[in-house]
Formats: structure tokens, C-alpha cells, sequence
């Protein structure tokens, strides 16, 4: 239980050095608006325009994990950028291990409460 604690505190404070990293490269503006906006506007434009409901749900989940997939490796790639050259193995190891450990309590939590 002491682990998985620490494990998602570590996710997170993964996650803010890699998003406080994003912002230097990419302007707040630009950040994010495809994930909040336009994926769940197309998906609910296509069912309003009486597209077929899987077509439109399957379709906007693929744009989706396009987009996620190139987020997920410009993360990898600040990891890899903002490390020193004799600690990246151990930072990689210690980032996916954060994520991971991160994604199991979610999980689990998510379970408990429902």
C-alpha cells in the first residue's frame, strides 16, 4: 500500500515537471485543445448529423488515441531531453514505473467506487 502511495506521488510529480517542460516548448494557447474541443465536438456533430453511432464512436476514439500516442512521446521525449546522459535509463525505468503504478491505483480506485 506504501508503494503504490508513493508510486502515484511520483507519477504525479511526473507529470508536472513534464507539463511544466511542455509549456516552455509549446504555447499555452495551442496546449490541449484538440482533447477538450474538437474529438468529443466531431464525435457529438457526427451523432447529431445521424452518422452511424459505432462509425462515429470507433472513428473519434482513433483520432483520440492518435493524439494521445504523439502526447505520450513527446513526454517520453522531455524524459529523455531534460535528463542527465548517466541517468537515463534509470529516469525512463523511474517514469514508466510512475505511470504504471499510477494507472493501478487509479484502477483500483475506480472499482471501490463504483
Amino acid at each position: 500500500m506504501v508503494a503504490q502511495a508513493f508510486s502515484g506521488i511520483a507519477k504525479d510529480l511526473t507529470k508536472i515537471s513534464s507539463k511544466s517542460a511542455i509549456r516552455l516548448v509549446v504555447p499555452q494557447a495551442a496546449q490541449s485543445s484538440l482533447f477538450k474541443v474538437a474529438v468529443p465536438g466531431a464525435i457529438a456533430l457526427a451523432l447529431q448529423l445521424n452518422a452511424p453511432p459505432n462509425t462515429a464512436i470507433v472513428g473519434g476514439l482513433i483520432i483520440f488515441g492518435v493524439v494521445f500516442a504523439f502526447n505520450s512521446a513527446v513526454h517520453s521525449y522531455l524524459v529523455l531531453a531534460f535528463t542527465d546522459d548517466d541517468k537515463v535509463a534509470l529516469n525512463v525505468g523511474f517514469y514508466y514505473m510512475a505511470n504504471s503504478g499510477g494507472r493501478l491505483v487509479g484502477t483500483v480506485l475506480s472499482v471501490l467506487v463504483y
